[in-house]
This record gives structure tokens, C-alpha cells and sequence, in this order.
């Protein structure tokens, strides 16, 4: 009997410290389960440690890293992902994970933050709420390639000066997220597309971004959907973006996007940048441009059907692209620019009166 309880002595100090993180967690065979009721930084190294010690996990042998309800903080470290091996919170209101990661000089693709993913990793983060809270710059989740799927998961980064969500270098896939994000200079999101292209998929994104100086909601490069996106971004006198597309194709639908700029900033509501893109049963308002479609490299298409736009400045500026407006209200003055070129079909104002083919 006294071997007995000094064995269940043993095994619940190593529990309390996280010693059993490198294997699953009975009856499962591959799911670690990693407690939350201790210290929240005791709780922060048993994760590392889980997740850590998962080796060798693979599409046939893909693991399970179950967090329980509570705070992990990583004390400024890191959590890195690994290739099949999802980490799992309690749900967004009861599991948080935390590290007041700085920004660092180092590889652009992968900047330090409080979740990473590596190249290629595939695996996928949920139910969980992600901080950092650094004094500098932070970043909530940096990562790199096209296997990372992110479901029902917040992300709040409030730190002194930029404040970045997420950062992706490839392509990713988002249902459910939402990110908050606060500084000097405020980033929501921004996903940068592979080549050869691996289309994005993002579907019930709420983003909010409060920058005193620039600010921009969320940035989609390279081929991609974006669905059911609700975004607001409020700038200083810096530029502020809400919703920025790049080179395409990509799609915008059954979404909205508001945005409001200081005193000399220049604020977009939404901003296609060279990129063949459709907005669909959208709407857009900004305290300056609503929408602008800019060609820079002499290209660039964009069609709006069945949407809102509205800006105090200008409605639509298309500059060296083509712009298609359908079945859509459109308030404030239209700017063509550089051999650009639009054309209104069904289009009426702000009062139903109809507008010409030049939306005027």
C-alpha cells in the first residue's frame, strides 16, 4: 500500500509539472490532455511541453493536443505548432493562451508572436483564445505554408506600438475567427498567397483594429474567398485600409467594411490592388474613399454586384484598371484615372434615384 501511494505521489507531481506532456493521456492513445488549474505560467510550460513532446505524428498517425480551461502563459516564449497535431482549447471564453512576444529582427515569414506555425505544417488551431500584450510590437500567430486551418478562435494583440492578429506567408483556411487588435499602428490580418497559388478560404471573420496612427483590417494576396467578413478600422493620421485585395482572383461576399480616418489620412474602405476581384452583396463605407481599384502594374479588374458603397470624398476611384458596378448604391463621387476605365449597370443612389453608366 505504501509503494502504491508513493507511485500516485509521483505521478501527480509530474502531472503538476507537466512531466507527462511527452505522452497521450489515458484511456486515449494519441490526445494529450494538458490541465489549466495551476499557476497560469506553470500552465503555459505543461503546453510547450505537450506539445513538444508529440513526435513523429503524421497524416496516418495525426495527434491531438486537448487544453483544458484556463490561462497559459508562455512567459515571452513561443508555441510552435507541429505538422498534425491540433491544439484544441475548452472554447474561446475559457481557454487563453498568452506570451508577450516582442517583435524581433529575423525572418520576415516567420516573426515571433505567441502561436507559430512552420513551413508546411498542416494542422489546425481552435477554440481557444490567443494574446499578446507586448510593451513594443506583437503578433498573435505568425506562419508559413499552406496547411493551417484556424476555427472558432480569437485573437487580441494590444501592444504600444504595431499590433499585428495574424501574419501568413502561403495560405490559409479561417472559419469562426475573430481578431482584435490596438497599438501605434493596428493590423488585423494579413495572408500573403503561395505560388504556385493555393486558394485561401476564409468564412465568418470579425475583425476590429484601433490604430492611433495607421490602421488596416485584413489583407488577402494571391487566390482566395473571403465570406461573411464584419470589419471595422479606425486610424489616426495614418492611412487606413479595411479591406485590402491583391492579385487574385479573389472574391468578397455577403460582407461589410467601415472605416474612419483622422484628420489628413487617407482611409479605404476597400482597396484592389492589381488583382481580378468580385465584391458581391457588400457594403463599404468610409469617412474618405469607399472603394478604389488601382491597376499599379497595369492591370487589375474589379466587379461590384448588388452592394453598398458609399465615401464622404469619393465613392469609387479607379485608376489604370477597369471597374464594373451591377444592381448596387453607390454615394459619393466617382474619379477615373490614368486610361481607367467604369461602367454602371442598374445603379442608383443614395435616395433610389438611378444613376448613368458612369454611376453619376
Amino acid at each position: 500500500m505504501r509503494i502504491q501511494n508513493k507511485m500516485m505521489t509521483l505521478f501527480a507531481m509530474a502531472a503538476w509539472l507537466g512531466g507527462l506532456a511527452w505522452a497521450q493521456t489515458p484511456p486515449y492513445t494519441r490526445t494529450v490532455i494538458v490541465p489549466g488549474d495551476q499557476a497560469a505560467t506553470v500552465n503555459g510550460q505543461a503546453l510547450i511541453n505537450a506539445v513538444n513532446g508529440v513526435v513523429g505524428a503524421s497524416a496516418a498517425d495525426p495527434w491531438l493536443v486537448k487544453v483544458e480551461p484556463g490561462v497559459f502563459d508562455l512567459n515571452g516564449q513561443t508555441l510552435v505548432m507541429k505538422d498534425y497535431v491540433d491544439i484544441e482549447g475548452s472554447g474561446r471564453k475559457m481557454t487563453t493562451i498568452t506570451s508577450n512576444v516582442p517583435y524581433t529582427n529575423g525572418p520576415w515569414v516567420l516573426f515571433p508572436a505567441t502561436i507559430q506555425a512552420p513551413a508546411n505544417v498542416t494542422a489546425e488551431l481552435r477554440d481557444l483564445t490567443v494574446v499578446n500584450n507586448s510593451t513594443g510590437s506583437g503578433y498573435g500567430l505568425t506562419g508559413s505554408g499552406d496547411g493551417l486551418c484556424i476555427s472558432r478562435t480569437n485573437f487580441e494583440v494590444h501592444t504600444r506600438s504595431g499590433a499585428t492578429g495574424l501574419y501568413i506567408t502561403g495560405s490559409a483556411r479561417f472559419t469562426d475567427v475573430s481578431i482584435h487588435a490596438t497599438g501605434e499602428n493596428a493590423f488585423g490580418g494579413r495572408i500573403l498567397g503561395s505560388y504556385p497559388q493555393v486558394e485561401s478560404k476564409v468564412r465568418g471573420l470579425c475583425v476590429k483594429v484601433d490604430g492611433e496612427n495607421s490602421a488596416t483590417g485584413f489583407e488577402l494576396w494571391g487566390k482566395g474567398t473571403i465570406d461573411q467578413l464584419l470589419l471595422t478600422a479606425n486610424g489616426g493620421g495614418g492611412t487606413v485600409f479595411g479591406v485590402f485585395l491583391a492579385d487574385g482572383p479573389l472574391t468578397l461576399s455577403n460582407s461589410s467594411s467601415t472605416v474612419v480616418g483622422g484628420k489628413g489620412s487617407i482611409a479605404t474602405g476597400m482597396y484592389n490592388f492589381y488583382a481580378v476581384s468580385f465584391m458581391r452583396d457588400t457594403t463599404v463605407a468610409s469617412n474618405d474613399i469607399g472603394v478604389e481599384n488601382n491597376g499599379y502594374f497595369g492591370g487589375g479588374n474589379l466587379l461590384i454586384e448588388g452592394s453598398a458603397v458609399s465615401g464622404t470624398t469619393e465613392a469609387i476611384r479607379s485608376v489604370n484598371a477597369d471597374t464594373q458596378v451591377a444592381s448596387s448604391r453607390v454615394e459619393g463621387a466617382i474619379t477615373v484615372l490614368a486610361g481607367a476605365t467604369i461602367v454602371c449597370i442598374t445603379c442608383y443612389d443614395g435616395v433610389l434615384s438611378p444613376l448613368n453608366s458612369l454611376c453619376q
